[in-house]
């Protein structure tokens, strides 16, 4: 008997994974995303900074040292950070470590990720890879510290 229940279940698990009728392939398992964000650190006037800190907070991972990732803006306050697989990015805490070098001291700013929807590029997607969330055009506006709060 617990032969003939386990080549009946086997038989239906082959079938569970057959093409259907309109070619679609079924899988077991789960697809997978990347994450990444893209935006543009400035001043309060507009103006790009270079060499902001960004620190970027991961989710949905089990390793701590793995849970926050740096990544910087260049000389036009631009920033891309790495393609995360399967970790959501909470959020990106923007930090001038560099002093007045870029043009003045700027106060740590932090910025919740959670509270956007990222756009999906389906560019080199497949069956198991669904593609990366982007969150785009993330606009960072720093402020000058001034001398009360340093």
């Amino acid at each position: 008997t617990q032969w003939l229940i386990s080549a009946a279940i086997s038989l239906l698990g082959f079938s569970a994974c057959s093409k259907t009728d309109d070619k679609m392939l079924c899988m077991y398992g789960t697809p997978t995303f990347d994450y990444q964000a893209e935006g543009h650190v400035a001043d309060e006037e507009g103006n790009p900074i270079e060499g902001i800190q960004l620190k970027v907070s991961l989710g949905n991972t089990s390793n701590d040292s793995a849970k926050e990732k740096i990544t910087y803006s260049d000389k036009d306050g631009k920033f891309v950070t790495p393609k995360y697989l399967n970790q959501m990015i909470f959020s990106l805490t923007a930090e001038d470590v560099d002093g007045a070098k870029n043009g003045g001291e700027f106060e740590t700013k932090e910025i919740d990720l959670t509270k956007m929807k990222p756009e999906l590029d389906e560019t080199n997607a497949d069956n198991w890879y669904w593609g990366v969330n982007v969150y785009k055009n993330i606009l960072i506006v720093m402020s000058k510290k001034t001398a009360d709060k340093e």
